[in-house]
């Protein structure tokens, strides 16, 4: 393949491949679209990735190892980078707020470290980061802003960076087809790809080692359909906010440490279809059971023995009784 060098597309996920991924897919200096996504390619990702001009970049479920050098931070034109479900380690490069064209980053199961880079917070175009099932620590970022892809460019007007030679009619098209990215949502893995995609934004940094208060900026994050918090070691109150939500549909910060009351304005998030604040160190009344807090069932609150109200227990039987 290294001979074809005007090719633009390598689509060929979930076969049996096997072996490193070629050194020669380097001289394809037209390559835009590489997914080699579901097969059993192994060894460490190519450093000379980074003298092409790939968009969409789909390495996910292989068993490549090696830590996330700073080869990708050189392919300015990137808008998906998938390596999730792989065995690679090592931190998040400082130099990813290069990747200006970024929109959905999914680096989720593999074995990645340290903590969450600031730099993260440079990538205006980013729609969708998964971090999840990681060994991630610190605090999170309070400076992260995503936006769907769909409101970036609804004029149509994109244009990769480094003055690529693919025409505004190939991105579209592309687009509309596209690689589908996996994305899990209401407790369930999706396949999200096309027009569907650029719709989407959300945020996945359950599973791993979290710690500090959550960001009262995150509440500002309007956009978001999916914010997954849990499995982490976060303290603190929930922010009141994320009543600001008003595009979330699902909403996961169970088996954390976090504390205080569950702010009562989250019951104007209309959207809100999956909830969970399960097993943490809340206390006080839960929302109020209207709208869509009157689906949610005495699971998405349990292992919080001071919450009350339905359909947990009755506050009036945990007041203390009255002094004599």
């Amino acid at each position: 393949m290294g001979n074809m060098s005007s090719l633009q597309e390598i689509i060929m996920p979930n076969n049996g491949l096997e072996g490193p991924i070629p050194i020669n897919f380097c001289q394809l200096q037209f390559l835009l679209i590489l997914d080699l996504s579901n097969n059993n390619i192994s060894g460490s990702l190519p450093s000379c990735f980074s003298t092409g001009q790939i968009v969409y970049l789909h390495l996910s479920k292989n068993k490549l190892k090696g830590s996330l050098t700073t080869q990708f931070c050189h392919i300015s034109s990137l808008v998906t980078l998938d390596l999730s479900d792989n065995q690679l380690s090592g931190n998040i490069p400082d130099c990813i707020n290069m990747l200006g064209e970024l929109s959905y980053l999914i680096l989720k199961n593999n074995n990645i470290e340290g903590e969450i880079p600031s730099q993260l917070c440079k990538l205006q175009k980013l729609s969708l980061i998964d971090l999840s099932q990681n060994h991630l620590s610190g605090h999170i970022p309070s400076c992260l802003n995503l936006t769907p892809f769909d409101e970036l460019y609804k004029d149509g007007s994109f244009v990769p960076n480094r003055g690529l030679s693919m025409s505004l009619s190939y991105f579209k098209n592309t687009l509309s087809i596209g690689e589908p990215v996996h994305f899990t949502t209401k407790n369930m893995q999706y396949s999200y790809k096309g027009k569907i995609l650029s719709y989407m934004s959300g945020i996945d940094f359950s599973c791993n080692k979290l710690i500090g208060k959550i960001p009262l900026e995150i509440g500002h994050l309007s956009k978001i359909q999916v914010l997954n918090l849990s499995h982490n070691i976060l303290a603190g109150q929930i922010p009141s906010t994320f009543s600001n939500l008003v595009q979330i549909e699902s909403l996961d910060l169970s088996y954390n440490n976090l504390s205080g009351k569950i702010p009562p304005q989250l019951v104007e998030l209309y959207f809100l279809s999956t909830f969970s604040v399960a097993y943490n160190n809340l206390s006080g009344e839960v929302p109020a059971r209207i709208r869509q807090f009157a689906t949610f069932n005495e699971s998405c609150y349990q292992g919080n023995p001071l919450l009350c109200g339905k359909p947990m227990k009755s506050c009036s039987a945990t007041s203390p009784p009255p002094m004599i």
